[in-house]
């Protein structure tokens, strides 16, 4: 993500009992639509009561790596053949937003039984789409065609149930109202959108307990997403070839806003549109998860994960094994094939992120190489004062836009 150009808010109004959302160009790369949550919401005068079967865990929320991950294309050939044609889309962006695909399944049922009754009738995650998109004719707002408008909805819906996941720790009154992140940022959701929350949020549940009640069997042991501190200090470089230098910006949240910062741009040279790209590696040896042409992660056996955005010419596939430092394609040197399923950019540069068993985890502390990150106060904060790179066997500094070499793992 880059930090040169002004914001840019694009308001998308739906009538009441629809979805009311709001698209954002960041200025500072928006390889995603940011949302636009508030740091703080009260949840309202009347306290949020959630009963226990409608408490999700965080492993029934976000994109937990699993040996048999859903592929899209096949699921909904067999369940929502109307959604077919939007198989890259719910892949590329419930990926982007690390959220359990059975969660996404789950919304979709729950909202018009969309895969037990499919129809031709598209529905969004929530709410219903605006006319513009159930017709042929180019959005009159953003002059697109109709399938774009539906893609963006769906980016954003999934950007914002993130987010709201994200923000729950900062929220006292979130924390007192249920222990389940999940649930709240369903429920807060649905309230921003002007439904009925308790009933969506009750819908969502019971339609996931239908679909997927593997997923709430209690004879499976739980899976952790709560990480150690940072991972282990010899397991990351930074993701372009050993032996070159590049250029990094400050850590920002992968939305663009918000937290954890847990992500960072990087470049050779931070070229223009059409500029010379060059090859990305990965940062860690591990199995390959891949979600659309532009997006793809990486899972370590310890269960920590990067993810690169702004691909191209991907060389591995979902289920590859990859040695730490194996070239696994570039980063894309034209606009359209960068921000494969929609967003902004303003230049080439790969969005490189760290999770921990699906869940967005801050580089604060963490090694890449022999460089110590200190991630600064808030997304794209590079005061060198506040956001440096230490490297520790030179006992330096280093800032954001420095000349970074890679020389491999931490020895």
């Amino acid at each position: 993500m880059d930090s040169y150009v002004n914001k840019k808010l694009l308001a998308v109004g739906i009538s009441v009992g629809q979805c009311v959302l709001a698209l954002h160009a960041y200025a500072v790369d928006i390889h995603s639509f940011d949302v636009s949550a508030p740091k703080r919401m009260a949840i309202g005068s009347e306290p949020l009561a959630l009963s226990r079967v409608q408490e999700l865990s965080v492993a029934q929320f976000v994109d937990v790596p699993r040996s048999e991950p859903l592929v899209w294309s096949v699921y909904l050939q067999q369940h929502a053949p109307q959604w077919l044609p939007y198989a890259d889309v719910l892949s590329h962006w419930a990926g982007t937003a690390s959220i359990n695909p059975q969660l996404v399944v789950a919304l979709l049922e729950a909202n018009g039984q969309q895969i037990s009754a499919s129809s031709s009738t598209l529905r969004p995650l929530w709410g219903a789409l605006p006319e513009q998109a159930l017709g042929s004719e180019l959005d009159a707002q953003t002059a697109e065609p109709a399938e774009n408008a539906i893609s963006e909805i769906i980016a954003e819906q999934l950007l914002t149930l993130a987010s709201y996941f994200y923000l729950y720790d900062e929220q006292p009154e979130a924390r007192a109202a249920t222990s389940s992140a999940a649930s709240w940022a369903l429920w807060q959701s649905f309230a921003q959108a002007e439904l009925n929350a308790d009933q969506h949020l009750r819908a969502v549940v019971e339609a996931y307990q239908r679909l997927f009640p593997k997923a709430f069997s209690t004879r499976l042991a739980p899976m952790t997403v709560q990480a150690a501190a940072t991972p282990p200090p010899d397991l990351l470089q930074w993701p372009w070839r050993q032996g070159y230098y590049w250029k990094a910006n400050g850590a920002h949240a992968n939305s663009g806003s918000g937290y954890p910062l847990s992500s960072v741009d990087v470049s050779y040279d931070w070229p223009r549109w059409g500029g010379r790209t060059y090859s990305v590696t990965a940062a860690h040896s591990g199995q390959v998860q891949v979600y659309s042409r532009c997006n793809l992660r990486i899972t370590h056996p310890s269960g920590w994960q990067t993810n690169y955005y702004h691909m191209e010419d991907i060389e591995v596939s979902s289920g590859d094994w990859v040695d730490i430092n194996t070239r696994i394609g570039t980063y894309a040197n034209d606009r359209n094939t960068a921000l494969c399923q929609g967003g902004s950019s303003t230049g080439p540069h790969l969005h490189f992120s760290l999770l921990y068993n699906g869940r967005y985890q801050s580089l604060q502390g963490v090694n890449l190489g022999p460089y110590v990150v200190n991630v600064g106060n808030y997304s794209y904060d590079d005061n060198c004062r506040r956001y440096w790179l230490y490297h520790q066997d030179e006992q330096r500094s280093y800032c954001a836009w420095d000349w970074l070499y890679n020389s491999g793992p931490k020895q």
